[in-house]
């Protein structure tokens, strides 16, 4: 039987170091600026960034070459083309001064207005998206009628689903919202915290006074 301790080792660093792969989290590009770019200027990342533009573009036409029914290695190869264009725009917005935590604030920003534009059909919904919605908005629904039914009526529950709760991690308070026990681990909480989903120790989370 694995102990809260097993289960959330390693869960700090999805917050301390988001470059890394934790058991909820993403892997974030890292921009590079390490002694081989000590001297390299703006214009030197933005050439980069046209480098890698290429790249890509030569990746994708070799899958319309094959009638957009690339192999695995084509397909991959373009994959990656383009997450190494990904890294080379981190890479002049970081040398410019947009740390890690204004890269995400803007992704965040950038994702709500387009989530809100053209009516909402930029997205494809996700089934908890509702959830995300009556706590920005402030609704009374729960995500379907499902669970509107069931609550998560679990055996010492005492969090509905969607209910807006504060989680305590050793750096900091988040707020999140509940989603209801996690069906592996009966003292685990699954939250979601700014639209990405966690699991937290019951002992995190305490209840929102309104």
């Amino acid at each position: 039987m694995y102990k809260i301790d097993d289960i959330m080792s390693g869960y700090k660093a999805i917050f301390d170091d988001g470059y890394k792969a934790g058991r909820a989290s993403v892997v974030l590009p890292h921009p590079c600026d390490g002694e081989l770019y000590k001297d390299w200027t703006a214009a030197d990342y933005f050439a980069k960034i046209a480098e890698e533009h290429l790249e890509v573009i030569d990746a994708y036409k070799t899958i319309e070459k094959s009638n957009k029914q690339p192999t695995k290695e084509e397909q991959d190869h373009f994959f990656k083309e383009c997450t190494d264009l990904i890294v080379a725009t981190t890479g002049l917005m970081h040398y410019l001064g947009c740390d890690e935590e204004m890269r995400q604030k803007y992704m965040k920003e950038i994702n709500e207005s387009n989530a809100k534009r053209d009516g909402g059909k930029r997205f494809k919904k996700h089934p908890l998206d509702v959830i995300e919605e009556r706590f920005y908005k402030g609704k009374t629904i729960s995500a379907s009628k499902t669970q509107l039914e069931e609550k998560t009526k679990h055996d010492g529950e005492d969090f509905e689903i969607g209910e807006v709760v504060k989680v305590g991690f050793p750096f900091g308070e988040r707020e999140a919202i509940a989603l209801g026990k996690s069906e592996a681990y009966p003292e685990v909480y699954d939250v979601s915290i700014n639209g990405l989903y966690y699991s937290v120790p019951r002992g995190w989370i305490k209840k929102v006074e309104r």
